[in-house]
């Protein structure tokens, strides 16, 4: 997404809860024929701008896509989903980085002579 210029002092709204579930529904819905060549591709971003605007207090420009993946049948997204979808945190991982640890263990503390 890339917003319009904001005015100093201005900030950019709170991402709404419904503009992530948009946007992976308005993609996910597409065939070939809406986004077969650029100008496709593009009209239908125009599309999206002017869905989730609403939603985003008119603040989004355009929106830029970097990749486009066309997959011939359902097997071939799920294989790229999990290729792609990076793997969960092993367990105390994540407690560990909240509390600044590393792996499950402590960061070692300076010496005092």
């Amino acid at each position: 997404m890339i917003f319009k210029e904001l005015m100093p002092g201005q900030k950019i709204p709170p991402l709404h809860p419904k503009v992530q579930d948009g946007i992976i529904i308005f993609f996910s819905s597409m065939v070939h024929e809406d986004i077969k060549d650029f100008n496709g591709i593009k009209d239908q971003c125009q599309k999206l701008v002017q869905i989730l605007n609403p939603y985003m207090e008119n603040m989004i420009k355009e929106f830029a896509v970097e990749n486009v993946i066309l997959a011939s049948d359902i097997e071939r997204v799920e294989e790229f989903i999990i290729e792609h979808t990076p793997p969960p945190p092993a367990p105390g991982e994540e407690e560990a980085a909240k509390d600044g640890k590393k792996g499950g263990k402590e960061k070692p503390k300076d010496k005092k002579p």
